[in-house]
């Protein structure tokens, strides 16, 4: 999924329940709902920079989804962490981290290798468009589908959540 989707559907989800169960997050959660929901793109990230000193551009490296970042497996001890201390920040972290991986499945061209290292199966849906698309590519052809769109209205509504609740 995009980068827009990836920010705004866990802080939504995040502050939906916590709406209906009529506790307040506050906006240092907040955020850590968005860094962790980003976490498992910080391969692209650090290729960013090494393609950047190396070559002086950049171009979206092919395939993320096979680096070790979208293995849910890796996160098992801090999900294993969460459910032992039940704190807050672990709780927020995995949470985050796995939707994110739960939304890579869906228009991705690869999608994600949910049991890996035991099965080397790619899990993936609605990518019919997306399908064999990388970097660049995959984002031109992204941005034409209707879920874009809502990406972005769902990150507008998180841009206006945040400053209100950062006024009040």
């Amino acid at each position: 999924m995009h980068i827009l989707a990836h920010i705004s559907y866990p802080y939504i989800l995040a502050n939906l329940v916590a709406f209906f169960m009529d506790i307040k997050i506050p906006w240092e959660y907040n955020l850590l709902i968005v860094l962790f929901s980003l976490f498992p793109d910080i391969d692209v990230a650090v290729d960013f920079i090494k393609q950047l000193f190396s070559k002086g551009k950049y171009d979206l490296p092919p395939k993320h989804h096979q680096n070790a970042t979208h293995w849910p497996i890796v996160y098992v001890p801090l999900l294993a962490l969460a459910l032992i201390t039940m704190e807050p920040f672990f709780l927020i972290a995995v949470s985050a981290i796995y939707l994110h991986l739960f939304m890579d499945i869906f228009y991705c061209s690869q999608g994600v290798m949910i049991f890996y290292p035991f099965s080397t199966k790619w899990y993936y849906l609605l990518s019919d468009k997306t399908k064999n698309k990388d970097g660049w590519e995959w984002n031109k052809t992204y941005k034409k589908l209707k879920i874009y769109t809502i990406d972005r209205w769902a990150f507008f509504i998180i841009l206006t959540h945040l400053a209100i609740i950062m006024i009040i």
